[in-house]
């Protein structure tokens, strides 16, 4: 099938039904990103994972925890709870074990922790 040609420059489009280059595509894109996208609805509200999202892309260099000072921090801990609100002073990077303690998920893991019957070794003479 025939390749169209692009509105804006006139190159040859990278799909048959399409009506820009892939260069004029990747423009218009880049210029609709954000507050420039009708469809924009503010950086405030959405769901708690959208906000875990934005957390990730607004805070990229961790270094150490900033609860324990020990571990290398590999996660993001939002201070008041919200994970909407991504203000700086808001998100502070943690290790695993420390995200854990502050959302309080590690004392209930340890109150409903599994703890195996310690078996007999089977090499055992004694029975």
């Amino acid at each position: 099938m025939p390749r169209g040609a692009c509105k804006r420059c006139g190159a040859q489009t990278w799909r048959t039904e399409a009506t820009r280059c892939f260069e004029c595509h990747k423009k218009r894109l880049r210029w609709r990103r954000g507050k420039r996208n009708p469809e924009w609805k503010g950086d405030v509200g959405g769901t708690d994972t959208q906000g875990h999202d934005r957390a990730l892309r607004r805070v990229r260099k961790l270094g150490r925890c900033r609860h324990c000072r020990k571990a290398p921090a590999v996660e993001r801990h939002h201070v008041d709870g919200d994970a909407t609100n991504n203000a700086r002073r808001n998100i502070m990077p943690v290790c695993r074990r420390c995200h854990m303690l502050l959302d309080g998920r590690l004392a209930a893991l340890r109150k409903h922790s599994y703890k195996p019957k310690k078996m007999r070794k089977p090499w055992s003479s004694n029975r």
